[in-house]
């Protein structure tokens, strides 16, 4: 009679992949990408800075969403993450 065992390693390496991919598609939501653009520009940018820096950084979330300044306005104004100093300027909260 012959058992076969699956190395516990496999296992580890899917569940690793798993949450390797779960932590890249939370990282790139438009929340975390303005979030971390504001963070890269010191807290608090004007509009037009943090257009660039998103454009820096999430190439892919650009490609998928051609108004992606829209919704990069629309992620400042509906979380209480954000807030507006002056017009056309925001920072972290």
């Amino acid at each position: 009679m012959l058992l076969w065992m699956r190395p516990r390693a496999t296992t580890v390496n899917v569940l690793s992949l798993l949450a390797h991919l779960q932590h890249e598609r939370l990282r790139s939501t438009w929340r975390v990408v303005v979030l971390l653009a504001l963070i890269n520009l010191g807290g608090q940018s004007s509009l037009e800075k943090l257009y660039v820096k998103v454009t820096e950084n999430a190439l892919d979330r650009l490609a998928q969403n051609e108004h992606w300044q829209a919704k990069a306005r629309q992620v400042l104004q509906k979380y209480a993450d954000f807030i507006s100093i002056n017009r056309g300027v925001w920072a972290i909260a």
